[in-house]
């Protein structure tokens, strides 16, 4: 069924439109018939306001399936003067979400909550109308690149000793930073387990506005549920795809109730290898606090000594001339010490590429994977 409707525009109030169940090929006189009556309607409106007041006016067309929400794609003209024609402009691509009547309340309450919320990791609406013929709420996005299962399909496998993708980085920046935003608006997210929840646009990730409820007035437990609903996702979808010690070193994070965004976007799976290389120098074990020698003290990393590549000159070469322990507290101290060396030695040289970062971090995520995400 192909459904053609003109509606005039408005996001916050779901505007009635005039929906029309047109044939996409409907014949022009018909068309231009109906055409004048509205924007007869739309004049007598006009007359009489001040002159800032205006309308703006869409045109939209897309083929319903008889299936409700669920995505269809269609097409928009926008007129931007009331006497031009709406065939002026070449049509727009949109991606067209529909659902019953009995949604409306629902589906207008999310989106009105955008208002005031800045972020570009939630789809927004270009237009909500109810469409008559049909007898559906009818609301129009502008064309996504991907659904997030076909996104979550391409992704090649990380091995354990890798990085993830730079957008696998930014698709958990991105949502995790949406949560922040929408929480200043005293909003949330739910769903977030959901693939069907996102979709990507311009190979960005986009959260759909009908995710987004009021928040509680505790905005920490709102986050962690937040959190737990994300973890779920990244664990059941992407860390098949994605088998990275960090990974799952993030995700247990996540699980923790009192652990804030702020702590997960500095986590070294989010950071850059040069960010990463710095952990090793920034978190020294003679600065830390009683607190953080009793988790250094409980956490386990036995063995780490025999795991240490034979192919590596430079790393056997600081293993035999240091004293280390072989325990989580020696590994730590040896990886500072790798560290420092390589940074130093490269100075002595002259050299950037000895101990460029992403060398050096690469040879101690294999060799002594997880440990930069243990450290205090």
């Amino acid at each position: 069924m192909a459904a053609a409707a003109v509606a005039e525009s408005s996001l916050g109030a779901g505007a009635e439109g005039t929906g029309t169940e047109e044939v996409a090929d409907v014949q022009a006189p018909e068309w231009k018939r109906e055409e004048k009556d509205i924007l007869d309607v739309l004049r007598n409106r006009a007359r009489g306001r001040a002159q800032w007041w205006g309308v703006s006016v869409f045109i939209y067309k897309f083929k319903y399936g008889g299936v409700d929400n669920q995505w269809y794609n269609g097409q928009t003209f926008l007129n931007t003067h009331i006497d031009e024609s709406f065939t002026k402009d070449k049509p727009q691509q949109v991606s067209i979400w529909t659902c019953p009547l009995d949604e409306r309340q629902r589906v207008e309450l999310s989106v009105s909550l955008l208002w005031g919320v800045n972020h570009f990791a939630i789809l927004k609406p270009i237009f909500l109308t109810y469409n008559k013929k049909i007898q559906k709420i009818v609301v129009g996005f502008t064309r996504y690149n991907k659904k997030f299962d076909s996104w979550i399909n391409s992704q090649q496998i990380v091995q354990p000793d890798g990085y993830l993708p730079s957008e696998g980085v930014s698709m958990i920046s991105d949502v995790l930073r949406a949560m922040s935003e929408i929480s200043k608006n005293s909003c949330k997210f739910v769903g977030l387990e959901n693939m069907s929840s996102y979709v990507l646009l311009d190979n960005r990730i986009r959260i759909l506005p009908f995710n987004i409820r009021r928040g509680s007035a505790d905005k920490d437990a709102d986050i962690a549920d937040q959190l737990l609903a994300f973890s779920d996702l990244l664990l059941k979808k992407l860390y098949p795809k994605w088998k990275d010690v960090d990974l799952m070193e993030f995700i247990s994070l996540m699980h923790e109730p009192d652990t804030t965004i702020d702590q997960l976007l500095e986590h070294p799976l989010l950071l850059l290898p040069q960010k990463r290389e710095l952990v090793y120098r920034k978190s020294w074990i003679r600065d830390l606090s009683n607190d953080q020698e009793d988790l250094i003290v409980s956490i386990e990393y036995n063995g780490w000594k025999s795991k240490i590549p034979v192919d590596e000159d430079v790393l056997q070469f600081m293993l035999k001339t240091g004293y280390y322990d072989d325990d989580f507290n020696g590994a730590f101290k040896f990886s500072h010490d790798t560290s420092s060396h390589y940074m130093a030695r490269a100075r002595q040289l002259n050299k950037a590429t000895y101990g460029a970062p992403h060398l050096v971090d690469s040879k101690l995520k294999k060799a002594l994977p997880g440990l930069v995400s243990k450290a205090p």
